[in-house]
């Protein structure tokens, strides 16, 4: 099954409840106020710079300044700045003040709390009173990194999950969901989820106009499958696999980069690299910058088990750490469908599986 979606940064297991945010708590961001860092990069080999807490960094690679430069990293903390309630990190100010780029760096900040929920964390940068998300930033483990284009205040700035993950498959097309219960035991390899509901992360570059008819698909295989035993035990190893297509032109690549450099083969084979072994997943060729990432698979390896019960056209799902879920079902044949409701948003989903 694949699906096409403009981002993801949320994963979900199968048969949990679909809100499945991180908690948020009291606490307040900041607590590096007043830390400083400086470093002579040179224009002709780029070069890192970090706060000696390692809370904030940068990294600017060769030719992206137009002449050497003392880069300099200054925390302000977070008292009396805009939005201080949804902020994740002091706000920092990267100068020279004004700076431009001939090419993307990239900024990195570390979070000093947890992400509320129904919420994601980007990078952010201050305009007058206001914050705008650096498109394409992103959080990795702790770190929400993105690319600039020019220097002032930036922090990590909370907003809310408003991308719909939508479910274009024939088997969610021809889905008509009744309970009607039925014999679950036996072994069910996942086919779709079929949903409406909202999940973290946007097409980084849905705000430029050039960009607007452009290719940005990021696609899903849902894999794995859930046992059910007949001793009232359950076994559940689902997940995802998932990969992004672009396809971009020079006008939107130019855009991107807010006209910083017309080298586009250069913008283009920055957009992803592969870590193993730091070669571009993007070629430029005839005005258009094509990028396929690698196949990426989540959840697979956390297997979850529990136990259950079913009492009519609903099974109730235990697994010792969550509350306990009452979900709706439907068994025909060798497929059987299972309703999740989210009670906060009123957002449905159905996993279709297959016997094995």
């Amino acid at each position: 099954m694949r699906r096409n979606i403009l981002s993801v940064l949320f994963i979900m297991s199968f048969f949990m409840l679909i809100h499945g945010c991180l908690g948020g708590d009291d606490e307040n961001a900041g607590g590096h106020e007043g830390e400083t860092a400086s470093a002579d990069i040179t224009a002709l080999e780029g070069g890192t710079l970090s706060t000696p807490s390692g809370a904030a960094s940068i990294d600017i690679p060769a030719g992206a300044l137009a002449e050497d430069t003392t880069i300099t990293i200054t925390s302000l903390g977070v008292d009396d700045q805009p939005d201080a309630e949804n902020l994740g990190s002091d706000v920092y100010e990267f100068g020279p003040d004004g700076t431009e780029f001939l090419a993307p760096v990239t900024i990195s900040l570390v979070l000093d709390v947890d992400v509320p929920e129904k919420m994601q964390a980007v990078l952010a940068v201050l305009d007058g009173e206001e914050w705008t998300t650096v498109e394409g930033s992103a959080l990795d483990g702790n770190t929400v990194a993105g690319q600039v284009t020019h220097f002032s205040k930036y922090s990590i700035h909370f907003v809310g999950d408003d991308t719909v993950l939508e479910s274009e498959d024939e088997v969610c097309k021809d889905l008509n969901f009744t309970a009607c219960g039925g014999d679950v035991v036996g072994s069910w390899k996942i086919l779709s989820m079929c949903t409406s509901r909202t999940i973290a992360g946007e097409n980084p570059f849905a705000d430029k106009p050039a960009c607007a008819d452009d290719i940005f698909e990021f696609n899903v295989d849902w894999i794995g499958e859930i046992t059910f035993n007949e001793d009232g035990t359950y076994e559940n190893t689902m997940g995802m696999s998932y990969w992004t297509h672009l396809e971009l032109t020079d006008e939107c690549l130019g855009e991107i980069v807010n006209g910083a450099t017309t080298d586009y083969t250069m913008v283009c084979q920055k957009m992803f690299s592969d870590e193993d072994n730091e070669e571009s997943l993007c070629t430029y060729e005839s005005g258009l910058c094509k990028c396929d990432t690698k196949p990426e698979t989540r959840n697979i390896d956390d297997s979850q088990n529990g136990t259950y019960t079913i009492e009519g056209n609903n099974m109730i799902l235990d697994d010792g750490d969550d509350e306990v879920e009452t979900l709706p079902f439907c068994v025909d044949g060798d497929r059987i469908v299972v309703e999740s409701a989210d009670d906060d948003t009123q957002d449905v989903s159905h996993f279709v599986c297959e016997k094995l």
